[in-house]
């Protein structure tokens, strides 16, 4: 759940932000969102955290809308580099599910190179016999929560 601004990259001013807060982070946490019927990922999700503890969440959209047919965005060139960069960063990611995410990165050819940690794996290790989706470990973990994709779950 995010704990500070949202940033939505649509501008170049917007990316270059993005692209300069992330690459300072001394953490990435990383979440996609797709289309899998349609086989097309629809945004890309950083929230870094810098060594003073701020935290800040960038959205990249890959699609004006949830359909494809929708356009892309016109700085789409200029966001495919600034996530391949901090991708390639070496600074650690964290996951909940990451081989998913892994996967359409990879297809995307926006590998990461230091994926770190995994909420679903840490959660899984200890307690294996109870669900592991994020709607119900966030739900035990966290004191504030809502789930976002509430209305679809």
């Amino acid at each position: 759940m995010p704990t500070g601004p949202i940033h939505l990259c649509f501008t170049e001013k917007d990316i270059k932000f993005a692209e300069e807060f992330l690459m300072e982070s001394v953490l990435i946490s990383n979440d996609i969102e797709t289309n899998p019927k349609a086989g097309f990922m629809t945004v890309n999700g950083y929230a870094g955290i810098l060594k003073s503890g701020e935290i800040r969440n960038f959205v990249f959209p890959l699609y004006l809308s949830k359909d494809h047919r929708s356009g892309a965005p016109q700085e789409l060139p200029r966001m495919l580099r600034v996530m391949e960069r901090v991708n390639a960063s070496g600074i650690p990611f964290t996951y909940h599910n990451g081989p998913y995410d892994l996967f359409w990165l990879v297809r995307y050819a926006l590998p990461v190179a230091n994926y770190a940690y995994d909420s679903m794996s840490m959660f899984w290790s200890l307690w294996p016999e109870l669900p592991k989706d994020l709607a119900f470990v966030s739900s035990i973990l966290l004191d504030d929560y809502v789930y976002w994709k509430g209305g679809r779950k």
